[in-house]
């Protein structure tokens, strides 16, 4: 087994098609909250009221004399006038852009717990192909071992130095060697085949946001 290990976690964390779909989907969150947040705004209701009193006609009183004639005929426009505003939440702005952040956030958890995930799990499979490599290499000592002894006694049996009895013996002791072998064979290809899923190998994804619609 040859594997460089953080090559090819360095590889997967930056290539596997899932990770990347994963940041797409980021990517996309934070640019629909950033859409909603520029399309709409808070209502705002002005409310104006004036007063208008126009006072015509009147006559003041001319101090310290006593006849009617010594008053004074004055006119006056007052004007008045009251400003309130309010600021009404529609709740596109506080609901629509509180739910697309929330969405962003649980996508970037997602996206950093994925990415987090990849050393730690090619670790485990690395060390699981480094026990099954050395298993396999240890039966197929065995079982070359078990085959020159099988041999040797079966030619014992022709001389008539052993007995069947040892060569059947031998040979299944052979049949184990040769079992466990192809079963530690079987452990690898498996194996191996969990680290090209994790590795992302199995999977293609193809980024068409710059083609044209068909």
């Amino acid at each position: 087994m040859h594997l460089d290990l953080a090559r090819e976690t360095a590889a997967a964390q930056r290539d596997r098609p899932d990770l990347k779909l994963a940041r797409l989907l980021v990517l996309a969150s934070a640019e629909d909250q950033r859409i909603i947040e520029a399309a709409y705004y808070p209502e705002v209701n002005a409310v104006v009221s004036g007063d208008y009193i126009p006072v015509s006609g009147i006559r003041r009183g001319s101090e310290g004399s006593p006849r009617r004639s010594d008053d004074i005929i004055s006119s006056e426009i007052r004007a008045g006038a009251a400003y309130t505003w309010r600021v009404v939440d529609n709740g596109k702005t506080g609901g629509a852009v509180l739910r697309q952040r929330s969405a962003r956030e649980i996508n970037e958890l997602l996206s950093q717990k994925l990415e987090a995930n990849v050393p730690r799990e090619l670790e485990r499979l690395y060390n699981n192909l480094a026990a099954l490599t050395a298993r396999h290499r240890s039966l197929e000592d065995a079982a070359r071992a078990a085959e020159a002894s099988t041999a040797a006694i079966n030619s014992n049996v022709g001389n008539g130095v052993l007995s069947q009895l040892d060569f059947r013996t031998s040979e299944a002791s052979l049949l184990e060697a040769q079992s466990g072998l192809a079963d530690a064979a079987y452990q690898q290809s498996l194996a191996l085949a969990e680290w090209d899923r994790a590795t992302g190998r199995y999977f293609q994804f193809t980024d068409q946001r710059g083609a044209e619609a068909r």
